[in-house]
């Protein structure tokens, strides 16, 4: 399950790369106008390693990442 750990020399770093896609989504937003309410903000994060991610909580259950 999940992502093979595959890596080639003509491989971009991935973290990099999502970075890069993290600016192209920034500058495309700024672009775009919602409703005539103005721009679209995007806020965007970056993680890199190992994770874990579920539905947590009995009452209200949510999706998490830790």
């Amino acid at each position: 399950a999940g992502l093979k750990n595959i890596v080639s020399q003509n491989s971009a770093n991935p973290v990099l790369r999502a970075i890069q896609v993290a600016f192209e989504m920034r500058k495309f937003a700024s672009q775009q106008e919602f409703c005539g309410s103005g721009e679209i903000i995007v806020k965007i994060g970056v993680h890199y390693g190992n994770v874990i991610a579920g539905v947590i909580g009995y009452h209200k259950p949510q999706f998490s990442l830790i």
